[in-house]
């Protein structure tokens, strides 16, 4: 044994905090994987593969002290014996090998091991060819009829209805009542609106009592895709914790709050940096091309993300673009004129992590390539002091977990 390391089985020891440099893995012994052990003070030594294990440590460096601490909280494993960061570190460092080959065998099934409420396939609706917009569609059965189908969309705070299906196939009276909402297809407004209570909501077989509903305007409904019959806002929303698995196409509602408890499969999940942009609607800070971090607020009811010029400008994009020489996209959201008219240009997306250091909060943890974008003034958008929006296409193929209870965000990390 040499300065720590015994080269007959490649151990290396890590105490305390202080710990030699990782060896160089080369020739038959990379491509052998050759374990290497962890050994934490007051843990036993389990075997790693060596690269795996620096990756871990180098990834857990870069976290706050309390974010480490919040993370072995979830994973149930003490911290009370670590005084210094380094050995918190390594502790969590430890904790992440140790369960992945666990983990990676139940990924497929681990949704089927926690509790969920309601489980179904990742359904989108697909406009004309005239109006290329995806949305992702929830049925919801109502008074025990239905099923029908709601556009899911984290930029309304209010669920909307279709007013015939209240009238017609409820055979329920509205009434009118002052309500203050955010819509970012049409904005922020406090007015006097036609309202109503569902005694019985259902998503799957999960049941929610006395949700408040909107009937939609004639102004929404003239831009309305035909197929769909409402609009899934945050109230509803926010009464679980929602995967996205685009990979796989399912949707999961787990009960509010089961993310930041690690009841739900949490496998390459980054949390990402957000705050509060109005009325309840959450932004997710990242940072486009070269320009520096910034909110933006996020609308899994838009189909595609949208930037202003200015920030574009900022991102990279060519004065070509921004000028108006490029493909031109349909404007207007769901229920808007569609007076507004976009210019379509590609931008990489970094998101930025919950956990970065201070100093290091600039640094995004991964990135998004190519995310194509709307670049266009969107008024709505103006007045809650945000430049950019993130729609769907960012999150393709890949895994999100919105939490509007915690305000939380988690995204599958990806270097694509």
């Amino acid at each position: 044994m040499a300065n720590g390391i015994r080269t007959s089985s490649w151990s290396v020891h890590l105490r305390t905090g202080s710990y030699p440099p990782a060896p160089k893995l080369t020739g038959t012994l990379y491509q052998e994987r050759v374990p290497v052990a962890l050994l934490n003070p007051g843990a036993s030594t389990v075997k790693l593969p060596g690269r795996r294990a620096m990756d871990a440590i180098q990834q857990v460096e870069k976290m706050r002290a309390g974010a480490i601490k919040e993370e072995l909280t979830r994973l149930s494993i003490s911290y009370a014996d670590c005084f210094e960061k380094q050995e918190l570190v390594m502790r969590l460092a430890n904790a992440r090998v140790k369960n992945y080959s666990s983990q990676k065998k139940t990924m497929s099934t681990s949704s089927r091991e926690f509790k969920t409420l309601a489980r179904m396939p990742l359904t989108k609706l697909k406009s004309t060819a005239t109006s290329p917009k995806n949305y992702i569609l929830v049925p919801l059965k109502i008074n025990d009829e239905g099923p029908f189908n709601f556009i899911l969309d984290t930029g309304s705070t209010v669920t909307l209805i279709r007013p015939s299906i209240v009238t017609d196939i409820l055979k329920l009276t509205p009434k009118a009542a002052r309500v203050s909402m955010a819509l970012m297809g049409g904005g922020i407004s406090n007015q006097n609106n036609m309202t109503i209570n569902l005694k019985d909501v259902k998503i799957g077989d999960h049941a929610l009592c006395n949700v408040s509903a909107l009937l939609m305007d004639e102004q929404m409904l003239r831009g309305w895709e035909a197929s769909a019959d409402g609009l899934l806002g945050l109230n509803i929303l926010s009464q679980f914790d929602v995967e996205f698995d685009f990979s796989n196409g399912v949707l999961v509602f787990y009960p509010p709050g089961a993310a930041s408890r690690g009841e739900c499969d949490m496998q390459d999940m980054e949390k990402l940096s957000t705050s509060e942009v109005t009325l309840g609607i959450l932004g997710v800070k990242v940072a486009l091309g070269g320009a520096p971090p910034e909110l933006a607020l996020l609308d899994l009811g838009s189909s595609l993300c949208v930037a202003s010029p200015d920030i574009a400008k900022l991102a990279g994009v060519s004065e070509s673009v921004l000028q108006g020489r490029a493909p031109a996209l349909g404007g207007g959201g769901m229920g808007q004129p569609g007076a507004m008219r976009f210019v379509s240009g590609l931008i990489d997306v970094g998101m930025v992590s919950a956990t970065s250091d201070d100093e290091a909060a600039s640094s995004p943890a991964f990135t998004i390539k190519g995310a194509q974008f709307a670049i266009g003034d969107v008024p709505a958008l103006r007045a809650v002091g945000c430049r950019i929006l993130l729609g769907l296409n960012v999150f393709q193929g890949s895994k999100l977990m919105f939490c509007q209870s915690t305000k939380s965000v988690y995204q599958q990390r990806s270097n694509k």
